[in-house]
């Protein structure tokens, strides 16, 4: 399975985000790492996997338990919209339990993102002149 890390597979077409790079070890993606903090964040929230696919499934996650886990360990990559209502239900977990909401959007990551790969380090706002 971790041979085809550019493929689709299985009946929704999940992709592993592990594949081996030329060195022949595995790449640390920005994936990886996103789904990493997600499941710190599980481990912050006190929530088990079981919980938080509840949660998730309440919210209107559709993927399986399994698939769920996969998530967290890195194993696969979830699509935008599970990965958001994964966000939701520990966000949700943080303000039950009094704290703001630590857990990053997509839009947050890809934002921040593009601020690290941008040329222009000035301080100023980029297409401001």
């Amino acid at each position: 399975m971790l041979g085809l890390s550019n493929q689709r597979c299985g009946r929704r077409g999940f992709v592993p985000v592990a594949g081996p790079s030329r060195g022949g070890r595995t790449e640390n993606t920005m994936h990886e790492q996103a789904n990493a903090a997600l499941d710190d964040a599980r481990k912050d929230a006190g929530l088990t996997q079981g919980e938080l696919w509840l949660r998730y499934f309440e919210l209107g996650g559709m993927s399986m338990p399994l698939e769920v886990e996969a998530y967290l360990f890195g194993l696969l990559a979830p699509s935008t919209h599970d990965r958001e209502v994964l966000v939701h239900a520990l966000n949700e977990r943080f303000t039950e339990l009094g704290r703001n909401h630590p857990v990053p959007h997509a839009d947050d990551l890809i934002d921040e993102g593009a601020a690290l790969n941008s040329t222009d380090r000035s301080p100023r706002r980029r297409g401001a002149s």
